[in-house]
């Protein structure tokens, strides 16, 4: 890329980060779950936070009032279908995305905003079968169907589809630009930049990736690995240069398929560089143990946000709430998206109330809220 646009891209992405705050303290709490002092009044939102605790509100755990009161919790994530938001060409449709703002809002609180370009049928939410606007494929871009669970996912890479999401994507990004509520917008190219949702779809039918990868975009262009580390680099630079535009993230993945060189590293540096913030999905309680592993975060939490996931609800595989935190402040996480399920078990009030997990959660909260 030249000189001059890269400095004028990074000169913007960083600005955008540079302008929040760091969160509040946590609130004081008693033994008995109660909150002493600290917690918003609900009155105002105020600048976004750079770090904090974040309900995954995913599909069927929405915004429940006892949740959005939770006083260790810095707002939500909330994910964004293309298909739902421009359901025809040029017809732009958030009206649930702003209803969702601004329940949190109201709370005094704040959201980031995902955009989900690949997901899998075999997700609870029927929208994931369907991420892309029907008209984007009647218009001439490529896609191909896994037929067991009726998914239809996009070629990326292809150039109509890419005319058309970049559209989408400096869209949504201006719409979000000016409210403070907001804490980033997730751009994440591709399914956490792989080509499609390996973890559901390959794993229940593993010859389907022979089918993607012969798969011709409507340029007559297939998969392979160089053309598909372009992509990212292509589109994770021009959503870099949006303006106007929120704090802008990507997630990182391996970048490719199992038995390519991982990619993770090289689009992460790009990512860091371009002056979005980045992290990863799956977190764990045994995640990042050694100096090794945390080393490359570390060095990009020194120049921009890391925002980690849980990989998925408490249990046997991801260990406790309070082990999940540890490794999230192990990596230098400063945002830390937790799972609903989780969040529920931590707030006082609720049916599944636990004492062990309100504690985790409020441990989370002074251990990544404040600066």
């Amino acid at each position: 890329m030249i000189a001059g646009v890269a400095a004028r891209v990074v000169g913007l992405a960083t600005a955008a980060w540079a302008c929040t705050t760091p969160a509040e303290p946590p609130p004081e709490i008693s033994p008995d779950g109660a909150t002493i002092d600290g917690a918003t009044d609900g009155a105002t939102t105020g600048a976004r936070p750079t770090r904090g605790v974040l309900y995954y509100g995913s599909y069927g755990h929405h915004d429940d009032d006892l949740v959005i009161a939770n006083p260790w919790l810095t707002g939500a994530l909330v994910q964004v279908y293309w298909s739902q938001a421009e359901p025809a060409d040029g017809q732009h449709d958030f009206a649930a995305l702003d209803a969702r703002l601004a329940s949190w809002r109201a709370a005094g609180k704040h959201v980031a905003v995902r955009i989900l370009w690949s997901s899998s049928g075999y997700w609870p939410d029927p929208q994931a079968a369907h991420p892309t606007p029907a008209w984007v494929f009647a218009a001439g871009a490529r896609h191909v169907v896994h037929e067991p669970s009726g998914t239809e996912i996009p070629l990326f890479w292809d150039p109509i589809y890419q005319r058309y999401a970049r559209r989408f994507v400096a869209a949504l990004a201006a719409h979000l630009a000016d409210d403070p509520a907001v804490l980033y917008l997730e751009v994440t190219p591709g399914a956490e930049t792989n080509p499609y949702r390996m973890g559901t779809i390959d794993a229940l039918d593993p010859d389907f990736r022979a089918v993607f990868t012969a798969a011709a975009a409507s340029d007559g262009t297939t998969y392979d690995g160089a053309r598909w580390a372009a992509t990212l680099d292509d589109f994770l630079t021009y959503a870099a240069a949006m303006t106007p535009a929120p704090p802008l993230a990507t997630t990182l993945n391996a970048a490719g398929f199992p038995g390519e060189p991982s990619r993770l590293a090289a689009v992460g540096d790009r990512a860091v560089a371009l002056g979005l913030g980045v992290g990863q999905n799956g977190l764990r309680g045994d995640s990042y143990t050694t100096a090794a592993s945390v080393e490359r975060w570390r060095r990009w939490g020194d120049q921009v946000p890391l925002a980690f996931e849980m990989s998925a609800a408490t249990g046997a595989e991801v260990g406790t709430m309070a082990e999940v935190v540890d490794a999230a402040v192990r990596v230098g996480a400063d945002f830390l998206n937790t799972y609903a399920i989780d969040v529920v078990r931590a707030t006082p009030g609720s049916p599944t109330y636990d004492p062990a997990w309100q504690a985790a959660l409020a441990s989370a909260a002074e251990r990544l809220g404040p600066p």
